[in-house]
């Protein structure tokens, strides 16, 4: 089994609906970092409906909801990259979930995701409104999950993409974002040491950021 580590200096965000924030009191492990989210008239990009972020990621209609049917997503951003990888091969992913939802909400459950589509697809809740213990958000949002750590294990060999996304479910209100870092195997730029989205396709609201 190959496993591999990289130490980012630059992260990802993905915002669920609002203006950016001051978030470079949310870079820990670098100099920056990168932001996927949910925004309206930013110069950084607008959230889009869930039905875009589907075509885009390459799911079929439905798949987001699919996996919290009883409240349905609105709109959101999301990131994808084309990778190759061998069964066995595992990706580590460190992620912080932001929100001003209610903790738990369960009519307004914002979430974040990872899927993959191609060999071995899936689609994993990362988080949402009720993945408990939340702590008080430095700025910008009221909680957040903190940093927590994810490890997918790819269970076929070849060629797909890999995509996160962030979407508000049951309104489009109140703002939710994820903090992204340390991608690997097989992930170009999985660090986003560079503050951008370079190798990245993106959708929705994204940004770099830098440590403050």
């Amino acid at each position: 089994m190959k496993s591999l580590s990289v130490v980012a200096r630059y992260w990802l965000t993905l915002f669920c609906n609002g203006a950016s924030s001051p978030l470079q009191k949310y870079v820990r492990f670098g100099v920056a970092a990168a932001l996927l989210g949910l925004s309206t008239g930013s110069a950084n990009g607008q959230s889009v409906n869930v039905a875009n972020i589907e075509t885009f990621l390459g799911l079929a209609p439905g798949t987001i909801a699919a996996t919290n049917p009883a409240c349905l997503p609105t709109d959101g951003s999301a990131i994808q990259q084309t990778m190759t990888v061998t069964a066995g091969n595992t990706l580590t992913i460190r992620y912080n979930f932001l929100t001003n939802e209610v903790n738990p909400n369960l009519g307004f459950n914002d979430n974040c995701f990872f899927c993959v589509v191609g060999p071995g697809a899936t689609m994993v809740s990362l988080a949402d409104t009720g993945s408990v213990p939340f702590v008080a958000a430095p700025v910008g949002y009221t909680t957040m999950t903190g940093y927590r750590t994810y490890v997918h294990t790819f269970t076929a060999t070849g060629t797909g993409t890999v995509g996160f996304g962030v979407v508000n479910r049951g309104d489009t209100a109140l703002d939710s974002a994820v903090l992204l870092d340390s991608l690997a195997p097989g992930v170009l730029n999985g660090g986003f040491e560079t503050g951008a989205f370079t190798n990245w396709t993106t959708i929705g609201y994204t940004q770099g950021i830098g440590r403050s």
